[in-house]
């Protein structure tokens, strides 16, 4: 029996739960607005899918999508680029519903995933985040704000290619720097409990 409680993932208390929230919004905020390199007009590389990944994988999908969510808007505050895109907002807090949905959230007396589990399943996390809300939704919003307002980008269908390609390589490299971020953590004593 001591084996099974060892396994299992600890509860974060309610203000550890504000605490975590309000310091990953920041994180997130702050990520948003000055940590992204644009290469081009559309490729950007960014590590907001890693902070969007944890907020997920600890806090659940509820306050993960809240901190993706809450972030990109505080994000749109501090360096508006034309009116706010509920869409993109909508996307990003998805980025952070879906690790939590498929990892963040342990049933009791469940055993502590595999290394090969944990990198299956972020795997496949990205793949459906990059599908759904890179490819799709924020594409989606993108070209609606851009193209159907303002006639920039042509097709819907060449822009969803386009975005396809031009967003693979970030979410990639996203999705190596969380599993190479995480195992490491998911084996730190006072830390695993809480993964």
């Amino acid at each position: 029996m001591s084996n099974i409680s060892q396994n299992t993932k600890k509860k974060l208390s309610p203000t550890m739960r504000l605490v975590l929230t309000a310091v990953l919004v920041a994180l997130s905020t702050v990520i948003n607005s000055y940590a992204t390199i644009r290469i081009g007009t559309q490729l950007k590389l960014s590590f907001i899918l890693i902070v969007y990944f944890m907020s997920g994988y600890i806090l659940g999908g509820g306050l993960g999508f809240a901190v993706g969510f809450i972030g990109d808007f505080l994000g749109w505050l501090i360096f508006p680029d034309g009116a706010y895109n509920p869409i993109i907002g909508i996307s990003n807090g998805l980025l952070a519903l879906i690790p939590g949905i498929m990892l963040g959230i342990k049933r009791p007396f469940e055993k502590e995933a595999s290394t090969i589990e944990f990198i299956i399943k972020t795997a496949i996390a990205y793949l459906v985040g990059f599908v759904l809300c890179t490819v799709l939704l924020s594409s989606f919003g993108i070209w609606l704000y851009s193209s159907y307002i303002q006639g920039k980008y042509g097709t819907l269908l060449a822009w969803f290619v386009y975005r396809a390609g031009a967003q693979g390589l970030n979410t990639l490299i996203n999705a190596i720097l969380t599993v190479i971020i995480f195992l490491p953590l998911k084996r730190t004593p006072g830390i695993k409990a809480y993964l």
